[in-house]
């Protein structure tokens, strides 16, 4: 560090002006919450960014998005939301998905791909759910 000749910033410490990455080579050192974001911001602008991690976290696209009135009126006049609501004990954590029962070599690579691309592209916690089950009973399976 004592020979690195760039600018050094601390997430507590970051300036109110913000710091200027644009074309630059950056790194951020760790991947809790805070690590993550400036990951994600830098990368609009910086040439690249390499983030150091000693043990990974889960980040997934949430796919969020508000709802208007009349989305949420219409949800609620086609019985999605009472679906949901009834379905709630009868799934994991009460999720709208559940573990998929089969191992995960069970599929061809092909469908194997599509599934995980159809998960990640739903958002929220299917994409770990779904793949972390196949992966334990993948594991059961061989053991």
């Amino acid at each position: 560090m004592d020979k690195f000749g760039g600018d050094i910033h601390h997430s507590s410490f970051w300036p109110e002006s913000g710091v200027d990455v644009k074309g630059k080579r950056v790194a951020v050192i760790g991947a809790g919450s805070t690590g993550v974001q400036i990951a994600q911001e830098t990368s609009k602008e910086a040439a690249s960014v390499t983030q150091f991690v000693r043990t990974p976290n889960l980040c997934l696209p949430m796919q969020q998005k508000s709802l208007t009135k009349e989305e949420q009126d219409k949800r609620k006049q086609d019985g999605e939301y009472q679906e949901i609501y009834k379905n709630r004990l009868n799934t994991f954590a009460g999720f709208p998905y559940d573990y998929i029962q089969k191992n995960t070599f069970d599929d061809s690579p092909e469908e194997r791909e599509a599934t995980y691309e159809k998960m990640w592209q739903n958002g929220g916690f299917e994409f770990w759910l779904v793949t972390d089950s196949c992966t334990l009973l993948r594991r059961w399976k061989l053991t």
